[in-house]
């Protein structure tokens, strides 16, 4: 049976390469994960040198035991001991706070032995109580044969297109899953966050997934900057310099009516909250800025004027954070009290608005 050759460890090496896989917590998740874009629905890994640096097959000597660690490393026949790669813990936490299915494929001709691992080992972190690794996986196709094999019975299983699943592999043989529609990420080295985040970004290029909306598309610090630009600055008095001309000098504050221009509402700073999202990064950073004595902070969405209002098409659904597909404008009337700081009403702010990408 051919086999891509992994240095660090060999069959009769007396000192093998021990991993311990660090706590969730300790690793920052994948960015890709948290960044508002498309993910698969179905995440596989094969397990040997992707998850662990062993083949189960040729450097495992049965019985195994239990280390003195917690479960963070296991022992074999021979006294040597195993572990996962160090980023595994937080991958795996991070995706199941993402609510991605997690699979394993593996070819190992020792199936039994691969099991008990994933039975002895632990993954460490707060959300999961140090449980143990195999209480972390959805489905399991571990037994020899191809990889092409191991895809169908998950495709039968779950139901889940080949197209919404990403696999990670260490052994180029294995792209042949593709055939069916997977994509596959190589691995060198054992899984990492980089690898992840490079193999979801190759994902949604493959199925053209890469588009980005509005506030979510952008760098947590630009988004920081917009949020501190609306605070510092007069609410009210971008909009009514702009738009006081064409609808009245009180068009800015009344209840929007439908059909009548003269009860128009535009939105402010509540379009940055349109995002369910970014609502608590925005709560958290207006509190840093109010001080740490905010009495009454609050959001209220309130109604959308519907289609035919042509004559606002400068402030679209286009412009929006995220944009609704079935209304032409959104109107949210928002709030926030606290000493030091008070805002209320609608408008204000177009230009930090009008200066982000459709």
């Amino acid at each position: 049976m051919t086999r891509r050759t992994h240095p660090p460890t060999s069959a009769t090496s007396s000192e093998p390469t021990t991993t311990t896989t660090l706590p969730a917590e300790a690793v920052a998740g994948p960015s890709t994960l948290t960044d508002g874009l498309p993910l698969p629905k179905l995440m596989v890994f094969d397990l040997d040198y992707t998850l662990w640096p062993c083949w189960c097959d040729t450097h495992i000597s049965t019985p195994l035991k239990p280390s003195k660690d917690g479960g963070l490393t296991i022992r074999d026949a021979r006294g040597s001991s195993w572990g996962f790669y160090p980023d595994v813990a937080s991958l795996l936490v991070s995706l199941r706070q993402a609510d991605v299915t997690i699979g394993t494929a593996s070819r190992t001709e020792t199936p039994d032995v691969a099991r008990q691992m994933l039975g002895m080992l632990s993954v460490p972190s707060t959300d999961t109580k140090r449980g143990m690794a195999i209480d972390m996986f959805d489905y399991l196709e571990i037994y020899p044969g191809s990889k092409t094999s191991h895809f169908q019975r998950l495709f039968k299983k779950t139901g889940i297109a080949y197209e919404e699943m990403l696999f990670f592999d260490d052994e180029s043989r294995n792209r042949n899953v593709e055939t069916l529609g997977v994509v596959m990420q190589l691995v060198r080295d054992g899984v990492t966050r980089q690898e992840v985040d490079r193999g979801v970004e190759l994902w949604r290029k493959r199925n053209n997934r890469m588009k980005k909306k509005g506030l979510l598309g952008i760098p947590r610090e630009l988004r920081l900057q917009i949020y501190e630009s609306l605070l510092d600055e007069d609410v009210n008095y971008n909009v009514l310099k702009r738009w006081t001309g064409g609808h009245g000098p009180d068009g800015f504050y009344a209840t929007p009516i439908r059909n009548r221009e003269a009860h128009l509402t535009l939105p402010w700073l509540s379009l940055m909250l349109s995002c369910r999202a970014t609502a608590s990064e925005m709560r958290s950073f207006m509190r840093d800025h109010i001080g740490g004595d905010a009495k009454h902070i609050t959001y209220v969405m309130a109604a959308d004027l519907g289609n035919g209002h042509s004559d606002l098409r400068e402030i679209t659904w286009q412009r929006l954070p995220c944009a609704p597909s079935d209304v032409e404008v959104l109107v949210v009337e928002c709030g926030a009290e606290a000493d030091g700081f008070v805002c209320w009403g609608d408008g204000g702010c177009v230009s930090s608005v009008v200066q982000m990408p459709d």
